[in-house]
C-alpha cells in the first residue's frame, strides 16, 4: 500500500494566510465603494478610466488602469495608517515628506523649498531683487496715474514666525539649523534691498514679519494653526492691523478695530490638513481661535460687480463682494490667497464696498475690476512660499 503523506497543520495556516492577503485586496476593491479623495493622504485620488475607443487610448489604458487600482485597491487606506503608525512609531517621522515634525505640537509644510528658504538656502539673485523693486514701481505708478492707490502685502510662512519650533537637522550638512552661516530668507533680502535702495522705501510694499513676530507673545492665542500651513483669526487680526496703520497716511478715515472690539472663543479640538498629509491622525490635535465682532458683523455679502472669467471664478474660488453701509465711501479690490479667506470678514468692515478675487497682479483682470467696480485702493496679498519674480504689468 502506498505510504500516505499528510500536510503539517502549520503548512495547511502558511498557505491560508498567504491565500487570504493575495485574495482579500482585489475582493476588497470590488466590494469597498470608490473615493475620490485619499482623506489620509489629503489628495486627490486618480479616476477610473473609461471603455478605451481607439488606438491611443488603448495604449494608455494599462497605465490609466495601475494608476486608478493602485490609488484604491482594497484596505489600502488601513496599510496606510499602519505603515503611517510603525513610522512615527519608530523614527518619529510623518509618512509624507511634505510633513515636518516640530517641538511643542508644531507641524511644518516642507514643499515649495520654504524650510530651505527660510534657512537662508534659497537667496534671490540681485537681478531677481532689481526686478521686483521695478515691478514694484511700474504698479504703483500705472495705478496711480488711474487715481487708485495699491499695496502689496507678504504674509510670512509659519516656519518664518514660528522657526524656534522646527525641528533640528544636525546629520545633514545640507540642511543645517537656521541661522548657521547662510544668507537671509528671501523676504528679509528684499526688504532690506528695498531699505537701501533710491525710492525702495517709499516703494507699496508691506512685510508683515516683524508685526507678527512681535505678536507672538502679546495675544493669548497662537497667530497661526499648529497643525495646519495657515494664520488663524488672530494673525490675520495682526496683519488687517497693519495694512490699516499702513493706509492711514493716504485714507485717513480708515482705522483698524482694537482687538478689544472682538470676542474670543475657541473651537473644540480639531486637526488641520497637514495631520491627514502626515498620516498622523489621532496624534495632533488643537483648539481653533475665533474672532467675532461684539455687535456682529456690519458687512454684507453683494452680487459681484462684474462677471468674471472661468480663471478667476474656479469651484471653490468664487470672487466676493461684501458692503458695509457705515463704512468710509472707499472702494478696496483685494487679489489674494488663501490666507486672504480669514482677513477678508476684517478689511470689509472698513470699507464701503470690498470686492475679493483669488489671483495675482493680472493685467486683463486689473482692467475689467477697474472698469465695473471703480476701486480706490488695490490691495495684492500674497503668502511668502507663492512669491515668484513676475514683471508683466498693464502699459508695457
Amino acid at each position: 500500500m502506498a505510504e500516505e503523506h499528510h500536510t503539517p497543520l502549520r503548512m495547511r495556516i502558511l498557505v491560508g494566510l498567504f491565500c487570504l492577503l493575495v485574495f482579500t485586496p482585489p475582493v476588497a476593491t470590488l466590494l469597498t465603494p470608490t473615493e475620490s479623495v485619499g482623506m489620509d493622504e489629503n489628495r486627490t485620488l486618480a479616476s477610473a478610466p473609461g471603455v478605451p475607443h481607439s488606438l491611443a487610448e488603448i495604449n494608455a489604458f494599462p497605465k490609466a488602469f495601475d494608476t486608478w487600482y493602485a490609488d484604491h485597491f482594497g484596505l489600502r487606506n488601513t496599510f496606510i495608517r499602519f505603515y503611517s503608525y510603525v513610522r512615527f512609531s519608530l523614527l518619529r517621522l510623518p509618512s509624507d515628506s511634505r510633513v515636518l515634525v516640530g517641538t511643542d505640537g508644531w507641524l511644518f509644510y516642507a514643499e515649495d523649498d520654504v524650510v530651505r528658504d527660510q534657512r537662508g538656502l534659497n537667496p534671490w539673485t540681485g537681478l531677481e531683487l532689481s526686478i521686483w523693486r521695478d515691478e514694484l514701481a511700474k504698479r504703483r505708478d500705472w495705478l496711480h496715474r488711474r487715481g487708485i492707490h495699491y499695496l502689496f502685502v507678504s504674509v510670512p510662512d509659519k516656519q518664518s514666525v514660528y522657526s524656534e519650533h522646527l525641528p533640528e537637522h544636525p546629520a545633514d550638512a545640507s540642511f543645517p539649523p537656521p541661522g548657521q552661516g547662510h544668507r537671509p530668507r528671501r523676504m528679509v533680502q528684499l526688504t532690506t534691498y528695498l531699505a537701501n535702495t533710491p525710492d525702495g522705501s517709499h516703494l507699496p510694499l508691506l512685510n508683515l514679519d516683524e508685526a507678527l513676530a512681535r505678536s507672538k507673545t502679546a495675544f493669548p492665542a497662537p497667530l497661526y494653526e499648529r497643525t495646519g500651513t495657515h494664520w488663524t483669526d488672530v494673525g490675520a487680526y495682526v496683519g488687517y492691523r497693519e495694512i490699516l496703520l499702513r493706509l492711514q497716511s493716504d485714507f485717513p478715515r480708515i482705522a483698524p478695530h482694537p482687538f478689544t472690539d472682538f470676542d474670543l472663543a475657541w473651537s473644540e479640538e480639531k486637526a488641520f490638513e497637514l495631520v491627514d498629509m502626515g498620516g498622523l491622525k489621532g496624534r495632533f490635535a488643537e483648539r481653533e481661535p475665533r474672532l467675532s465682532p461684539h455687535g456682529g458683523h456690519c458687512a454684507v455679502p453683494i452680487p459681484f460687480p462684474t462677471v468674471l472669467p472661468e480663471e478667476w471664478n474656479k469651484p471653490g474660488r468664487p470672487p466676493l463682494a461684501t458692503e458695509c453701509p457705515i463704512a468710509p465711501p472707499l472702494r478696496v479690490l483685494v487679489l489674494r490667497d488663501s490666507f486672504g479667506t480669514r482677513l477678508m470678514p476684517f478689511l470689509s468692515e472698513n470699507f464701503r464696498q470690498a470686492a475679493y478675487v483669488w489671483s495675482r497682479f493680472d493685467p486683463e483682470l486689473v482692467d475689467q475690476m477697474i472698469a465695473a467696480f471703480h476701486p480706490d485702493l488695490i490691495i495684492e496679498e500674497s503668502v511668502e512660499r507663492r512669491m515668484a519674480v513676475q514683471h508683466r504689468v498693464p502699459g508695457t
